[in-house]
């Protein structure tokens, strides 16, 4: 074995250490079991799996859905462990106005993941369409979880769509990402004095009760549930990477996919 492979593996094992536990204990082997879905679904979701090419029984599937400048192909570049200029390694190209509608899908660069893909489901020009039709037209549910990108308010648009995927017994989680700038602009406007880990916690305590209240107008009890997690993708990266950075909600954001997949596969607790 050559001496950069040695250093490869040595450099993989101290990542599979490091990085959080249950993230490599559920997703380095491929599945052992099937997303379970009800008997009224099965037509559906076959038609989906086969549209999308969708392997669900050896591979754990999440798509990622959101208008553009929501921060969605940072995101998904930092759940890989990308920097957004990787583009060696495939990173998907962030400030890009999105012109396509078709599903993309990424694989990670980690080999102790390569039984995991994310998909980039295309939202500007998309989601502004009829909720209900570009749910099933993009045949979203059957994804082991969909995770929903957000700005500073919840759109119209994303409740619609989320609304659709409980209809459709479809895991999701909203995402508030670039929670970094936020902080950082509150430091130049003098609201606080430093980004520590009090301000940032008592941030995130704000964003997630005016959340709340946005849910809470819609009066849909359903969406009650589902929570919403405050996140930068630089310190979601770190933590991809092995590194002691869960500034934010990373660690709990990781923690609820991982959670929600158990839960569509029918694993027990």
């Amino acid at each position: 074995m050559g001496a950069n492979k040695t250093v490869e593996y040595i450099s993989i094992a101290f990542k599979c250490i490091t990085l959080a536990v249950e993230v490599y204990d559920y997703f380095n082997q491929r599945p052992k079991h099937d997303i379970v879905v009800p008997d009224d679904m099965e037509e559906t979701v076959r038609k989906a799996k086969a549209a999308l090419k969708l392997d669900t029984l050896h591979f754990f599937n999440f798509g990622v859905a959101g208008h553009s400048k929501t921060g969605k192909s940072s995101l998904i570049n930092a759940i890989r462990g990308l920097e957004d200029d990787d583009y060696e390694r495939g990173a998907a190209e962030v400030d890009v106005t999105e012109t396509t509608h078709e599903i993309t899908q990424y694989g990670f660069p980690n080999p102790l993941l390569k039984d995991v893909r994310i998909y980039d489901i295309p939202g500007a020009g998309t989601l502004t369409h009829d909720a209900n039709n570009y749910y099933q037209d993009k045949r979203i549910c059957a994804f082991d979880t969909v995770i929903i990108c957000i700005q500073e308010s919840v759109c119209r648009e994303e409740i619609d769509f989320a609304i659709q995927c409980i209809k459709y017994n479809q895991p999701i989680v909203f995402v508030r990402s670039r929670c970094d700038t936020v902080m950082d602009n509150l430091k130049k406007q003098k609201r606080i004095t430093q980004v520590d880990q009090a301000a940032v916690d008592n941030q995130i305590q704000k964003m997630s009760e005016a959340f709340k209240r946005e849910i809470e107008r819609t009066k849909i009890a359903e969406l009650r549930k589902v929570p919403c997690f405050f996140i930068s993708a630089y310190s979601l990266r770190d933590h991809m990477n092995g590194k002691e950075s869960d500034v934010y909600q990373e660690k709990l954001f990781i923690d609820f996919i991982i959670a929600e997949s158990k839960r569509r596969r029918n694993i027990v607790f």
